[in-house]
């Protein structure tokens, strides 16, 4: 598959925003607990889209693994990166959050090494996460 092609679906896909560069999918929920007796948080899961204009630009945050090696927690949130600019332009209940949980980056899951390649590597990326109900501050 030629990689522009993959790019192009990507922005089908996404709503444009004011700024080159950022861009934005619909949250969407996770599957409801099959069980159904117990009404417990299930956080919505978020889909931001992050590019790059130039090699030299950072998205902006810093992340450590966490889960076993099956996600990212989000530690920090640099001002002025790219994922702030995101979150500006995001409702308040899809903005990216301190301790969120990135569970995949550009179709990579349960891979640390891999997501955080992609990460550092990419000029682009794609990325799912989930906001932790315990601290909603998007800044420490």
């Amino acid at each position: 598959m030629d990689p522009t092609e993959d790019k192009a679906e990507v922005r089908t896909n996404t709503q444009a925003l004011a700024s080159p560069g950022i861009k934005s999918l619909p949250s969407k929920s996770p599957p409801p607990d099959r069980a159904g007796a117990v009404d417990v948080f299930q956080p919505a899961l978020n889909v931001c889209v992050l590019e790059k204009e130039h090699s030299a630009q950072k998205f902006g945050f810093v992340n450590v693994p966490h889960g076993n090696g099956r996600y990212l927690v989000v530690q920090r949130i640099d001002k002025g990166g790219l994922l702030d600019q995101w979150n500006a332009r995001q409702p308040e209940d899809q903005r990216l959050h301190l301790h969120a949980h990135v569970v995949s980056v550009n179709e990579i899951t349960e891979d640390i090494a891999g997501m955080r390649s992609s990460l550092k590597q990419s000029t682009s990326v794609v990325f799912e996460f989930y906001n932790t109900q315990a601290d909603p501050n998007v800044y420490e």
